[in-house]
């Protein structure tokens, strides 16, 4: 088994911090800040000229603070909002100053704009539409495979999610705030866990799995528009859902037991504690009869892990353990 002693991306941390390569400091990580900009950059299908490097950044959700943090650029997040008691990982530290609002609902329009950011990173189904934002002077880059639209002039979805929406923010951030060192040596070593964790596979039992939420009131499955669609090959699993074309799906726990994966990954709310989800999906009528749960495949994750973010990957190991248990 293949041992494990820290999260990829607190090890990227160590790197950087301990001055190890041509990482920039925080003065030359803005040295050339006129000659990137106006610098236009294509987000959810449609183009955002940003005509100068950003004054007062505000994220929304927990998916792009920990980008910007791979990225080397979490000291330019001035406030956060909507991030519904997630845990950043190995970036949680470096938010631990930075105000917090609106903690578990998308602020209003009016919070948004009150906060005067002139750059709002984060996930696209926010209260307030981009059109709004531009209106007022707002630039809004939403996180890769999180475009959600509100409108039919909107952005769109359902393009599916890949590992490689994680690594191209991570670079886009990093040429955005001048940390392009930071941003590619952390790229790097994340396709090196991704690899490293499919060569780990290679050979494994053929496995099915599914991946699923059971929250209060409804149960969901997540298809192959999601970042788990990745997740569970990377893994060297089958995904028992792959023919359903959205991110997620709800379904009735008949369904969920006619297609009877060996094994169930299974997330929490944001911010929630793992078994929970799994005490819930035990709950349910008739599910004592699936597969994984009798066998005990189980794998508790906590809903970020299947979201967006860097810990899609930064929780891979932790999964791959889990299921190496199996046998």
């Amino acid at each position: 088994m293949m041992g494990r002693t820290m999260s990829p991306l607190l090890l990227v941390c160590v790197l950087v911090l301990s001055g190890c390569g041509d990482a920039p400091t925080a003065d030359s990580a803005t040295e050339g800040g006129a000659e990137r900009f106006p610098m236009t950059v294509e987000t959810c299908g449609r183009e955002v000229t940003l005509e100068r490097e950003p004054a007062r950044v505000m994220t929304v959700g927990a998916e792009a603070p920990t980008l910007l943090w791979a990225a080397g650029a979490a000291d330019e997040v001035d406030v956060r909002a909507a991030d519904f008691g997630s845990p950043l990982g190995a970036a949680e530290a470096a938010f631990e100053n930075v105000p917090l609002i609106s903690p578990d609902e998308s602020p209003s329009k009016e919070v948004t704009i009150g906060q005067e950011p002139d750059l709002l990173l984060g996930y696209g189904l926010t209260t307030t539409p981009w059109q709004d934002l531009d209106a007022v002077g707002i630039d809004q880059i939403v996180v890769s495979g999180q475009c959600d639209s509100r409108d039919d002039d909107g952005p769109t979805l359902d393009r599916g999610a890949s590992f490689q929406d994680i690594y191209d923010d991570i670079e886009l951030y990093g040429r955005i705030f001048g940390t392009e060192n930071v941003a590619t040596r952390a790229v790097a070593y994340l396709r090196e866990r991704v690899a490293a964790i499919e060569e780990r596979f290679q050979g494994a039992p053929g496995r099915t799995a599914a991946v699923v939420a059971a929250y209060p009131g409804h149960l969901s499955v997540y298809g192959q528009a999601s970042i788990s669609q990745v997740q569970l090959k990377t893994l060297g699993l089958t995904n028992v859902f792959a023919d359903v074309d959205q991110r997620y799906i709800e379904l009735s726990v008949e369904e969920l037991l006619a297609r009877d994966p060996d094994v169930l990954i299974v997330a929490s709310e944001h911010g929630g504690i793992p078994d929970v989800g799994v005490q819930r999906v035990r709950e349910l009528p008739g599910a004592g009869r699936l597969t994984a749960l009798r066998e005990g495949h189980i794998v508790p994750v906590d809903g970020q892990t299947i979201i967006g973010g860097t810990q899609p990957i930064e929780k891979l190991d932790d999964m791959a353990d889990t299921l190496a248990g199996f046998g």
